[in-house]
């Protein structure tokens, strides 16, 4: 059976980016978490073009 991305090794599939987020806006990384979780179509796209 395939696991999907980023689940396979316990890291969360946005790691990489709340990361980034965390250090970027000065937030904890509960918090950055939540922001990109939360994040829907536009606003995620937009996210992911800041930390890039």
């Amino acid at each position: 059976m395939v696991e999907p991305a980023g689940t396979s090794n316990g890291v969360h599939p946005y790691h990489e980016m709340i990361q980034q987020f965390k250090e970027i806006c000065a937030v904890s990384e509960d918090v950055a978490q939540m922001c990109i979780e939360n994040a829907e179509g536009n606003l995620q796209n937009a996210i992911v073009r800041f930390l890039n």
